[in-house]
């Protein structure tokens, strides 16, 4: 069935495409196997049949001439066999007739009929109409159907030696069944090809030892069909149903609509879990094709993550200020998300912390309650943490108890209470007294400061492929897959990641680890016991059991009369920007002669959309005394110059 390599071959070819109203991506990757034996089909619009769709997998085994045969081939077959009808069933008997057909076709070929070829492939075909889907499979390959409310129905059943009813057939065609394989060899049985289990000339090809025959499966479309997953073995081994289209829609849900990306990640998890194993179990995960087909109603589903619109929200909120020596301006945009989830803070006059300012930002995800949260009671919090103002490490110390106190708060919260909200945010904040810049970070927001000509990074991203944080995931009993948490969420310090448990009872938990050695295993939903041996090393913090962190970096700086400014931003802007592209921005703005920190703000955030970031984008430019402004028209300037120049190539154009 193939020899394996070394090293999985991970290169993919991918694709998309759309029409009658749904829209699909087919991904195939070589992965551990030597030669690449699948093929597809994928047509949204096929002109012999109007208004239907047709998709198909195709897993060879033995070589990959059978397979690609049945995928030139499959959909002439079909025509001649279809009878041009909308009706499902006959529709059904269509399907059934072509692979037969098809069956036939293929042993009548040169290298076939010379014995030069004894290749084989399962076949699954989609064929979608305006109010049906219809099924044919051979083999086992897989097709499942997802509807909304996390509902999986399977559109195929596995073909398997051991299956009671094709061991009979076998059996009474005179092979055997042994090792869960036909005669001991083939691990399917029904597919195409394979003619040396079809060599009884006296029985009709769907009772031969290895049947082409495919079971139908017709099921009415419905609105709450999300989408159709089509996909070879090499995904089954490692994955379930439910835990395939459950992947599927937590990639959705974080806002992926291209479904090419959403085939290649599925791939890409399904060889990563088989490499969990020593050796791979399959070595033959993600080797195959998968294709997933989506309904043009999918793409208005809720998401905890935020869906894209069909176009930019680009109207913008953004206000200015001063004070302390300092001027600034916040701006923020909703952009390409289906919600605005982002919140910020920009103080410069606070009663309780004289001549101090502070600013952050609060980047949202699976809803704005937590950010909105934060924004409104981070101060407040601070208060509570009687901080030395003067003291650069006091001042730390209290940004890391408020940031984790207000993780408390929010734990309270009504809604998270109740499990109604499971929101979280990031949040990059930054305390400036006279003397010192001090900026706590959790997650992947960032701050960046500009100073004299150069760029000093404030922050640090909190992404779970970094060593550290993989350590500390891994620790608590979670996993990275996929660069993502539990191959979920794709920052590892957040505020707020929910749990049935309250935090105080997560402290309980650890004080019993360490009186009684036991490990507290914590994830964003559900924390266990295990026991482990007293050699082994105890956490030094209830944070240190979680997943997903809410303790903040901190790093203090000195100021000097070189800095001209500091940026704060969510990672809509970073998606797309370096830290040194940022500051260059900026800087080439007050060059030419913008003092509006708000105008500043504005054009970075029109700037980063035109680079093609999808999120919300939010943020702050704190601009200092040693920031040098130049002559000229600044943002008013350069958009009297864009829109000259837009209307002369309009003009030439037209010409």
């Amino acid at each position: 069935m193939g020899n394996f390599l070394s090293t999985p071959q991970t290169d993919k070819v991918t694709h998309v495409g759309e029409g009658n109203g749904i829209s699909f991506g087919v991904s195939c990757m070589q992965g551990w196997r030597t030669t690449m034996e699948d093929a597809h089909i994928a047509q949204a619009n096929v002109p012999a049949f109007a208004g239907a769709s047709i998709f198909a997998v195709f897993d060879g085994h033995g070589g990959n001439l059978v397979a690609d045969e049945s995928a030139v081939r499959f959909v002439d077959t079909l025509v001649k066999e279809h009878q041009h009808t909308n009706d499902p069933q006959a529709i059904g008997a269509g399907l059934r007739r072509a692979f037969l057909a098809l069956d036939t076709e293929l042993r009548a070929m040169q290298k076939v009929e010379s014995g030069e070829d004894q290749s084989g492939c399962t076949a699954l075909a989609a064929f979608l109409t305006d109010t049906h889907i219809i099924v044919a499979n051979s083999g086992d390959s897989r097709g499942v159907l997802a509807t909304c409310g996390d509902a999986v129905e399977p559109m195929s059943y596995d073909h398997k030696p051991n299956n009671a009813r094709e061991k009979l057939r076998i059996e009474k065609a005179g092979g055997m069944v042994r090792n869960n394989r036909v005669n001991g060899d083939l691990a399917v049985s029904r597919a195409l090809g394979d003619f040396y289990f079809k060599e009884r000339p006296d029985l009709a090809p769907e009772a031969q030892q290895v049947s082409p025959e495919p079971d139908i499966k017709i099921e009415a479309r419905s609105p709450s069909n999300e989408f159709l997953l089509l996909a070879c073995d090499g995904v089954w081994d490692v994955l379930t149903n439910e835990e395939a289209c459950n992947y599927v829609r937590r990639v959705m849900l974080l806002g992926e609509t291209n479904m090419g990306l959403i085939c290649e990640e599925l791939l890409d998890y399904c060889l990563s879990l088989d490499r969990y194993c020593t050796p791979p179990k399959t070595k033959k995960v993600g080797r195959g094709n998968l294709f997933i087909w989506i309904s043009s109603k999918t793409h208005h589903r809720s998401s905890s993550m935020g869906n894209f619109l069909s176009s930019p929200l680009t109207e913008k909120d953004t206000h200015v200020g001063s004070g302390n020596g300092l001027s600034f301006g916040v701006s923020c945009m909703q952009g390409w998300r289906a919600t605005m989830e982002d919140a910020h803070i920009a103080r410069t006059s606070i009663p309780s912390f004289d001549g101090c300012s502070i600013f952050a930002v609060f980047d949202g995800h699976g809803g704005k309650l937590v950010a909105d949260e934060s924004a409104l009671n981070l101060i407040e919090t601070l208060e509570k943490q009687d901080v030395n103002v003067k003291d650069k490490d006091d001042i730390g110390g209290a940004l890391t108890r408020a940031f984790l106190a207000l993780d408390i708060e929010h734990r309270q919260l009504k809604q998270v209470v109740s499990g109604d909200d499971h929101s979280g945010c990031t949040a990059i904040a930054a305390f400036i007294n006279d003397t010192h810049i001090v900026v706590a970070n959790s997650g992947d927001s960032r701050s960046v400061l500009a100073t004299d000509g150069g760029v000093v990074p404030m922050s640090y991203d909190h992404k779970p492929n970094n060593p550290g944080e993989r350590q500390r995931i891994e620790n608590a009993g979670g996993s990275v897959r996929n660069n993502r948490v539990n191959g979920d969420l794709a920052v590892c310090f957040v505020l707020l990641a929910p749990s049935p448990f309250p935090w105080a009872l997560n402290h309980l938990l650890w004080l019993v680890r360490y009186l009684e050695h036991w490990a507290i295993l914590c994830t964003s939903s559900v924390r266990t016991c295990a026991p482990r041996t007293s050699s082994e090393v105890l956490p030094s913090s209830p944070e240190s059991l979680c997943d997903v962190s809410a303790e903040p970096d901190v790093k203090a700086v000195e100021r000097t009369k070189d800095f001209e400014f500091l940026l704060l931003a969510c990672d809509g802007v970073w998606d797309v920007m370096s830290n040194e592209d940022a500051c260059a921005f900026v800087r080439s703005l007050l060059a030419h002669g913008e003092s509006n920190m708000g105008l500043i703000c504005e054009e970075v955030l029109d700037h980063c959309l035109s680079l093609g970031s999808r999120d919300n984008m939010s943020i702050v430019v704190v601009k200092f005394p040693g920031a040098r402004i130049g002559t000229g028209d600044g943002v008013a300037g350069l958009r009297k110059l864009r829109e000259a120049e837009a209307a002369k190539a309009v003009e030439l154009a037209a010409q």
